[in-house]
């Protein structure tokens, strides 16, 4: 039977059919995206800490060592474009979402023996090594690189201090 529109009921099941099972794919794709996503939030954690390195950098260039570590932040807070790169996105109500490695306070990159080895900043809470990416935690480096660690890993690094 044809609808004043030429479609008959046949036809408009048809595309109603296919509307709900698109739906339900859409839905089957993307919900596993958005189920994880602290797992999402991991690169632009990274980019923070490569920005907190670039002020890192900057400072070290102003005044030939890092900041120490009590107000590091703080010290840091003129070099960076915006107070926000101090929280990691997963906490954004954490803040910093970041800890400086204690033992490089008053250091300098060209007195370091291994730069690329040498935690300079990690993710923390609450000043403590937190592994809240995929179990596992951002880590910002004397050199400038910025590299995900396993918790064994991390805190194997953090005990050795590296200077």
């Amino acid at each position: 039977m044809r609808t004043q529109r030429g479609i008959n009921a046949g036809e408009a099941l048809a595309w109603i059919l296919a509307a709900l099972v698109f739906g339900a794919i859409a839905v089957a794709v993307l919900f596993p995206v958005f189920a994880r996503r602290p797992e999402g939030q991991r690169p632009s954690c990274q980019g923070n800490l490569k920005q907190i390195g670039t002020g890192f950098k900057m400072y070290e260039q102003d005044y030939g060592a890092w900041p120490p570590e009590p107000g590091w932040v703080t010290t840091l807070q003129p070099y960076m474009k915006s107070p926000h790169l101090f929280v990691c996105p997963s906490e954004p109500k954490l803040s910093p979402g970041y800890a400086m490695n204690p033992a490089m306070g008053g250091q300098s990159m060209k007195h370091l023996p291994e730069p690329d080895g040498t935690v300079l900043s990690y993710d923390a809470r609450n000043g403590k090594l937190c592994f809240r990416h995929s179990g596992g935690c951002n880590n910002l480096f004397g050199d400038g690189h910025v590299k995900w660690l396993r918790p064994n890993a991390a805190e194997a690094l953090l005990k050795e201090g590296r200077r």
